[in-house]
């Protein structure tokens, strides 16, 4: 589990977590697989500027 004060690889260079958030409550969500090109399965991507890890 990222904490903060880890870093993680973004597009533009390693960025250091600086702040994590817990949700809690009633929310709609979608879980889906990213999949690259060379068909390897993507864990791991930012989506609106947040760092998203897919359970999947």
């Amino acid at each position: 589990m990222p904490c903060e004060g880890d870093s993680v690889k973004a597009l533009t260079g390693w960025k250091e977590i600086t702040k994590i958030e817990t949700y809690t409550g009633v929310e709609d969500f979608y879980d889906f697989s990213i999949v690259a090109k060379d068909g390897s399965k993507v864990q791991n991507y930012f989506a609106n500027g947040a760092l998203v890890q897919s359970s999947l």
